[in-house]
This record gives C-alpha cells, structure tokens and sequence, in this order.
C-alpha cells in the first residue's frame, strides 16, 4: 500500500491532487489492458509511433483516477482525478518500480543471454516451486517496459525473485540492473540475437553482463572466453570438463529421455531429462546448476519439464467455435492480454473462459478471486469454467454471471463435458501447466489431419512496425491480404492489422463482403471488381479499383447518380491492368463531370523495385506515375492519396513523396529485395508430423515410379503431407527435405497427394515428432529457390485443407 505522496517521492513527481489517497496501485501502460480502474496507475508512455496522452480522456470516463503524465500536456481538471507529473514518463515508471525493489530482502535471480532467458526462467519457476513462493516475470516482459512491470508485483509473501532482461542496443542494461537489483545471476546461452544493435560480439557480452553489478554468485556454462568478462565469483556447468563445477557426461537417450551423470562438489549425481535436441539439454543443465546452488534439486521434478509453448494460439473449434489457447503462463497481466487478444480477434457474440487456479499471484485468495470476476464482467463473458481447488473454495466471491461453474480437477471437468455444448462461440483456455489443459483442448479442436500452417502474429505485427519505421511518419499504409492473406487466412490477419494500417486490399468482391461480414472497419480497395459484384460495392462499402474508361462508364451507368469511392490504377510500364498515360487527361474530365465519384487514390504497380539492374527503369515509372497524379488532381481540383510503391520499393526507395505504400509479402517475413532480410522475422511455419517409421532393405524402392533406389538399408518416416497439401512434387527425389529434430530429412521418390516419404537413417526420432517444411530454422527462401520459383507461388499454393493457426507471443 502506498500513498500517492509515496509515489511522487519515488518517481520526482509533482503531485496535482490527493497526497494520502492509499491504495493497492497496480501499474498500467496499455488502456486496452484496463483492471480495476480505482486502483490503476496510467503511465503516459510516448513512443515513435504512439503517445498514451492520447488515451486519458478516455481512460477517465473507465474510472482511472490517477496519470502520471509529462510537463508539457493537458491536464483535465475533474474531481478525484489525480496526476503525478514527470519529466519522463518510462524513467519515471523505472525510478518508481527501483524504489519499490530495495522494500526487500530476498534471493532474486536476474537471467540474461542470446537465447533461452524466457524457457530456462519458466522451467526453474517448476523446478523450484514447491521450495519457494517465487515472483517471476509474466511471459517474456524483459525490456525496458516489461522489466518494471513484473518487479512491481514484488511483495512480503515471496522468497524468492525470478526475472529476465533482454536488450537490443548499448546503454539498456544498467536501467534493468538497478530495477531487478539481482543478487544471483544466470547467464543463458550467447548466440547472435540482436548482434545488429551491437558493433561485435564483445561489446553485447560486456553490455549482458552489466545485470550482475550487484550479484555475489554468476551461474553459467564453462567458456574462458566468457569468463575474463565477469568480476563476479562463479559457479559453472560444462559436459566432460573436470574445471566446471557441475561436470556432466551424457550417457546416452532412448525414446523416453536423454541420461546425464554430474559431478558436483565431489558427489555423483544422475539425472534423466525428457529431451534429446542440443538447446534443451544446455538450458535443462543450466536449470540443474541452480537447483543445486539453491539447495533445490529434485530429480523426479526434471522429467515432468515439457517445451515451453511461449505464445498463444487461435484455432478453429468444433461447432463453429474459435479456440483461443494460451496456456503459456497464468497471470493476472497474462489473463488481461489474453482477454485483449479475445477482444481482437473473435468473430462470436457469446465468450466462454475455462481457467485454472493463478499460481504464485502474491494476492490473498479473497482478492484474487474479486479481481478475476472483475476481468469476468468487464469482459461479458458469458460462461465460465473454474476449475482448481482455491476458485471452488471461493466460487462465492465470483458474481454476476449467469453460468459459472467451479470443479476441483480437469479430470473433474472432462468427466462432465457432456452435459455442456460449445457451439459459435469464442472459448479462451488458460490453465496452468500443472492442470493438464492439454487434455481440454484436445476435445474442443476442430480435428483435421496432421499437417499445419502456423501463422505468427507477432511476427507480423513486428515486420509491420520495422517497415513504418523505415517511412515518412505522415505515410500511409495498405496492408495486402488478397489470395487469402497469402495464404495466412484473410480474416485473422486483416482483424490483426485493423486498428495498424489505413487500408486493406484485396483481389475480389467475394474477399471484401466476407471481411466485412466478420466485423472489418477498416476501409478495402478492390483490386478486380466483376459487373455483376457492383451492388456489393455500395451494400459493404467496398472501394473498386477502375482501370478503363470502359468500365467506369459501366460503373457510372450502374450507379445512376449514387455515391462511390473509386481508386485509379495508370499502367506506367508493368502492362498489365491499368490506364495509360496518354489517357489521363480524358479520364480527369470524366470524373470532373461525376462528382458522386470520389478518388481515394491514384496508385501504378513497379515492374522490377527488388532489381537493382533495373533501377533506371523503376526510376522512369516513378517520373510517369508523377505526371499522372498531378493531371489527375488539376482536373479533379483535388488530391487523392497516392501510391505506387510495393515492399521492395519501401526498403530500397525514398518514399517522402507518396502519400501512401502497399505492403504485401514484406508483412509476412520476405525482403524481395534481400538487403533488411535480418530485420523481418518469419510469419510461416508449414510442418506436418511423421505417421510410420520403417526399415527398408538394401535395394528396396519407395513410392510411386520406384525412384527411390539405394544399395544400402535405410530408416524412412512417412509424413502426412503431399501435394493436395501444397507440396510441390518438384521436390521430390532429394530435391526437397524437412527439418525434423533439427536434423535435414531429405524427400524420397515422388511427393504423392497426401503423403510423402523422408530418409531418417542418422536421426533419432519417433512417430508423431514434427517435421518442418520450412519456418524460422528452414527458410522458404531456402526451398523457392530449391523450387526455382518465388515465396509467393509457395505460400498461395498451400491447401485450404491445412489447418491454419495463429499465434501470438
């Protein structure tokens, strides 16, 4: 509890309103994360593209009473409205969340590294979780931002502090050091994330290693390299090396497990770990370093660990139902995103919520429970499933919903299922792990085959926001989403980019009616409409592209005195839709004489922006397409938006004179051109699973044509996945492989239409394992130029009988 008073002093506020107000605070950046309005604190944040000033009035009329805002903005003058005003509003929230740390004495452990910080803190978060009351970061919350978020939730009833800190650039750490004030470091794996924020490989390292300042111990594998770095004192780890304090021999795997054998301080200790690939064994040996320095090791605890799904998931359901499944952490933060992603992303009236018992909230029961029915009702959801002995002990304080049910065990609650029905609705899953709601959600998924599109919203979203940086702040942007989305799912990506871009596209009539259908504001221009779709431009609002003076007659005619907007596409050199130059003119008169038409924009196609051979003639369709615009504008008397400029011209070309670009194949993770590759992260995994594992003789032939010959014995895997899938048989005979447990399976034979056959001979794996086609490890740049053909061609050829999920980290 602390006093608005308190919280001025600990971030050098000016304090304009209630000094002794005393409250339970609970900090909040994001108006569409809003809990318990009395109790929040909006921290103002201004970023490039966003400034929280703007969210005030309306976080007023939700019942925030207190802002911590900057000198230089409007204060609304309101009773009970408080304001703590500040130079800067991020060192604001930093300086109070520091000051809120040193309340406390306690073991914190402060994790950093390349890789595995999120996987290696959740794994020690069940290794150590019957030895202490543990606050730890929610999900990845470890930048500037998310780092004093998760201190916050700091209080008396922990033992025990478990956060990150990831940086990108120099000058980062020192601010998470001070605020974690972390007494035992753990240094995970460095690997070359983020290299591009740094001049080398020292100077990432050195910045990392600025969390420890206040460590007395440093956890870490062995690495002289590492080692010279740190002034601390260190415990480390390494595999056959007698100068690491925790020596470890891999003895050997089988299908169940991978067996190690320690040597800690004199004593030999076995362990089994239920994981084969390289990663998982180096971060679950690092997890084994800390148990043992903390007097915490349990064995048996190390086989329940299971990969660390770190997003959420949206699937198709039974009944018409959407899946929402987040079972990454549950937290109070990680419900309110949950229930912000909810709110984006169904396309139903009706919500139901099954959710787990919150572990390690830190809050009594009572307020726990108040604050979780609060989410309930301001969220209307319309059914919800508790289940966890703690929400059946104290089903009494969850109110106002008409159906709410309460069960001790998910065993409980399946035994009950058929007396419930999921139909059109949108189901959020979130438990935590211990509650196996893995079994749930394997009776609410729509089953289809084994083969899967993943599609990575955040990813998309973050290639969305490097491509604004790289524009003029005042320039537009229309996000593609014809051909399905290329071939992501027009909705759920056009639902994620609404309130993020200024226009969608795509290529029909049919594609525009079934976006607005589902709820989609934001204005779509059309890029090929049919005669016969014109009274569902007007019905949906729908804007077509008009490319002849032909068919704007044909439209004029239909229209017959009624409004529309109209977008004009000039053919400045690609020859293929669009007026031609020499047409301006007469087109200009045309719509000067038909004011109930109004251009939204004027906008040409480049034939080659992603070939620097052909930059002259890019070059000459920009000067073309200059000319068109402003005849167009003196005879319409006034200025459409323009835009002429595609992914690669966005990366490769000034954009300062456009008003608008189109973003299309840059969104989803490809630089046609190749030159910011390294800054877009891919949106695509396309991966299936093995079937059958066989042994084929020496001399043996495989599949179709009997193209598959070898004088030796061979292992194969048979994975459902072939050509009606979207497999190309140009992948066939080697041509082609899959990623399987990170090792190259290569095709065998022919692709056939629903499976295919991998040579696994060298690889350990077992049916069900996954097998990638291409993703974040194989990239399908990789596999269209194995192809001799284009990213593009790869991703709409997919099949709609492909399970598409999305997920969000």
């Amino acid at each position: 509890m602390y006093k608005l008073s308190d919280l001025a002093e600990m971030m050098n506020a000016l304090l304009i309103g209630s000094p002794n107000l005393s409250k339970d605070w609970h900090l909040l950046i994001d108006s569409r994360h809003l809990i318990q309005a009395e109790s929040a604190v909006f921290f103002a944040l201004q970023t490039g593209q966003n400034d929280g000033h703007r969210y005030i009035r309306e976080l007023i009329s939700k019942g925030v009473q207190t802002f911590v805002i900057t000198k230089d903005h409007t204060i609304y003058k309101q009773p009970d409205i408080n304001y703590l005003v500040v130079d800067d509003t991020l060192e604001a929230l930093q300086s109070l969340v520091q000051s809120h740390r040193h309340k406390f004495v306690l073991p914190v452990v402060g994790i950093t590294g390349s890789n595995g910080k999120t996987i290696v803190k959740e794994w020690l978060l069940q290794l150590l979780n019957s030895h202490f009351s543990i606050c730890v970061s929610p999900k990845s919350y470890n930048s500037q931002i998310g780092v004093p978020l998760s201190v916050w939730a700091l209080n008396a009833e922990f033992n025990l502090g478990l956060f990150e800190a990831g940086i990108s650039k120099p000058g980062e750490m020192q601010n998470l050091a001070n605020i974690i004030h972390p007494n035992i470091g753990v240094l995970t794996h460095m690997g070359t994330a983020h290299d591009e924020g740094f001049d080398n490989v020292e100077q990432k390292l050195t910045e990392k290693l600025k969390l420890f300042k206040y460590c007395q111990k440093v956890l870490l594998r062995f690495d002289k390299k590492v080692l010279q770095f740190i002034d601390q004192s260190v415990l480390t780890y390494d595999f056959d090396n007698v100068n690491a304090d925790l020596n470890i021999r891999i003895l050997g795997s089988d299908s169940f497990a991978t067996h190690l054998k320690g040597t800690y301080l004199g004593k030999e200790i076995l362990l089994s770990v239920p994981f084969k690939d390289e990663a998982s064994i180096e971060n679950t040996c690092l997890c084994w370093l800390v148990t043992l320095f903390l007097n915490a090791f349990n064995p048996q605890a190390f086989l329940k660990l299971a990969p660390i799904s770190m997003r959420l998931e949206l699937k198709q359901a039974i009944n018409g139902c959407l899946l929402i499944n987040d079972s990454y952490s549950n937290d109070l933060n990680a419900l309110t995103a949950a229930f912000s992603f909810l709110k984006r992303q169904s396309i139903h009236q009706k919500t139901s919520v099954i959710l787990s018992d919150i572990e390690q909230s830190g809050l009594t029961p009572q307020v726990l429970c108040k604050q979780v029915n609060q989410l309930l009702n301001e969220n209307k959801v319309d059914s919800f499933f508790a289940i966890g002995s703690m929400f059946k002990k104290h089903q009494n304080e969850f109110t106002s919903l008409a159906n709410q049910y309460f069960y001790e065990t998910t065993v409980d609650f399946l035994e009950d299922w058929n007396n419930y029905s999921f139909h059109n609705e949108t189901i959020l899953l979130k438990g935590a792990r211990s509650f196996l709601f893995e079994k749930i959600a394997v009776r609410l998924e729509k089953q289809n085959h084994g083969t899967v599109l993943e599609i990575n919203l955040t990813a998309a979203q973050h290639n969305l926001q490097f491509i604004k940086n790289t524009l003029p702040k005042k320039t537009k942007v229309m996000a593609m989403v014809k051909a399905f989305a290329y071939g992501s799912g027009s909705y759920e990506m056009a639902k994620m980019l609404e309130s993020k871009v200024d226009y969608l596209a795509v290529a029909y009539t049919d594609e525009g009616v079934t976006l607005r259908q589902n709820g989609i504001q934001t204005p779509i221009m059309i890029m090929n409409t049919e005669e016969d779709t014109l009274s569902h431009l007007i019905t949906h609002h729908l804007e077509p592209v008009v490319f002849s003076i032909n068919q704007l007659k044909d439209i004029l005619q239909y229209l017959n005195g009624r409004e529309l907007k109209i977008h004009l596409e000039f053919d400045t050199g690609m020859h293929r839709l669009g007026f031609a130059e020499n047409e301006a003119e007469i087109l200009g008169d045309l719509l000067s004489q038909n004011a109930n038409l109004r251009v939204q924009s004027v906008f040409s196609h480049l034939s080659a922006s992603d070939e620097s051979q052909y930059d002259d003639f890019t070059k000459h369709q920009f000067q073309v397409f200059k000319g068109v615009t402003q005849t167009i504008d003196r005879k319409i008397g006034y200025h459409p938006l323009s835009h002429i400029s595609n992914t690669a011209a966005i990366l490769r070309f000034n954009q300062s004179e456009y008003d608008m670009v189109r973003l299309g194949i840059g969104l989803y993770g490809i630089d046609p051109a190749g030159l910011h590759q390294n800054s877009l992260e891919p949106v695509f995994t396309l991966k299936t699973s093995i079937s059958q594992i066989k042994t084929i003789a020496a001399n043996e032939s495989i599949g179709y044509s009997r193209k598959a010959i070898e004088n030796r014995e061979r292992k194969i895997a048979i994975l459902a996945i072939g050509y009606a899938d979207g497999l190309n048989r140009l992948l066939s005979n080697g041509r082609g492989s899959f990623l399987i447990n990170g090792f190259s399976a290569p095709i065998l034979g022919n692709v056939c239409m629903d499976m295919c056959m991998v040579d696994i001979t060298d690889i350990i794996c077992k049916k069900g394992d996954e097998a990638i086609l291409f993703g974040k490890d194989k990239s399908i740049l990789e596999l269209a130029q194995q192809m001799n053909t284009i990213p593009y061609e790869i991703l709409t050829a997919i099949s709609q009988r492909v399970k598409r999920v999305y997920v969000s980290e």
